[in-house]
């Protein structure tokens, strides 16, 4: 686990990650979304919300796709 004074680098985007450095190996060195979009994402668009919970690309003005899919 990484020190509380380690600039940690996310080794997708190059930017500091700090919200969620307790996380940081489990995520392969990336941020959440980094590690979301490059291993879980596929094969959505980037814009398009997929099916792993809590996907960053979901809609704020629509219901999350388990709801949408699974709705009578």
């Amino acid at each position: 686990m990484p020190s509380a004074t380690d600039k940690l680098t996310c080794v997708r985007c190059g930017r500091e990650v700090r919200i969620s450095r307790d996380s940081y190996e489990i995520f392969e060195r990336m941020h959440y979304v980094c590690f979301h979009y490059e291993f879980e994402h596929d094969p959505y668009d980037p814009d398009e919300e997929c099916d792993a919970g809590g996907c960053p690309s979901f809609k704020l003005d629509a219901p999350p796709r388990q709801l949408r899919d699974t709705a009578p």
